[in-house]
């Protein structure tokens, strides 16, 4: 058994971190799904001493089981993009705010860098900008299944503008789809202003600003295949329930 003591400054915000983790414990994709979780919510004294703030240094890296497992490749397979970057003010499709004070986020190779360089033909695409999204350290993993069974979302392109709508940047329609309601519910959170959403509540759509929208396109419609067979893959593997 693991126990875990977490203190919070707000009663609220304990209470909204107990719904997430009993979601988290339902839901196909995570990796506390089938786990026993027992939570409890109690005011505690301001003197408590014996809890302590846990910083990135005391998680193992090495550790498959350590959250920060990703740390070991961090440095080498991710580059962070400032708020001052074009690609954080046009290929962003989450709002500001879930980016911190700093305003920093993840360069995600839309096309993956694995793939660009295995195959000679795709290698022109491993340094374009235009293979790239600007997404938070989240959306990311949601986006590649750092810590997922499967990728709990998917983008698709919608329409492209026929010229310039920004600059030299093309203007790509998006529709985010979600692996389930549960991350649907997330992502509607976290997208930038001026999405909608389907009637199913599992699809978003949202935009954003490419200098090449070929590349774009070509390299989303890669990642879209891709996400598509490993939910089949999935769903395949999954019991059947009478």
């Amino acid at each position: 058994m693991l126990r875990i003591h977490v203190l919070f400054k707000e009663e609220r915000d304990a209470l909204l971190f107990e719904n997430e983790l009993q979601t988290e414990g339902i839901k196909q994709t995570s990796p506390l799904d089938g786990h026993t979780i027992s939570t409890t919510v109690a005011p505690v004294s301001r003197e408590l001493s014996e809890l302590r703030r846990i910083f990135a240094m005391h998680y193992v890296p090495d550790d498959t089981e350590s959250p920060q497992v990703s740390m070991t490749t961090f440095s080498s397979n991710t580059s962070i993009v400032d708020v001052a970057t074009d690609e954080f003010k046009y290929q962003r499709i989450e709002s500001e705010e879930w980016f911190g004070s700093v305003g920093k986020a993840q360069s995600c190779h839309v096309m993956s860098r694995e793939h660009c360089r295995k195959y000679p033909s795709y290698k022109k695409y491993d340094n374009d900008p235009s293979n790239r999204l600007a997404l938070s350290a989240e959306m990311h993993e949601w986006f590649d299944a750092r810590s997922y069974a499967v990728p709990t979302m998917k983008i698709s392109v919608e329409s492209t503008s026929e010229g310039f709508v920004i600059g030299n940047r093309y203007k790509v329609d998006l529709v985010v789809r979600a692996w389930n309601a549960g991350f649907a519910r997330l992502l509607s959170l976290r997208l930038k202003e001026g999405f909608a959403v389907s009637d199913d509540g599992l699809e978003m759509r949202t935009s954003i600003y490419v200098q090449n929208k070929k590349v774009f396109c070509d390299c989303m419609e890669w990642k879209r295949k891709e996400i598509e067979k490993k939910w089949r893959e999935h769903e395949d593997m999954a019991p059947a329930v009478d």
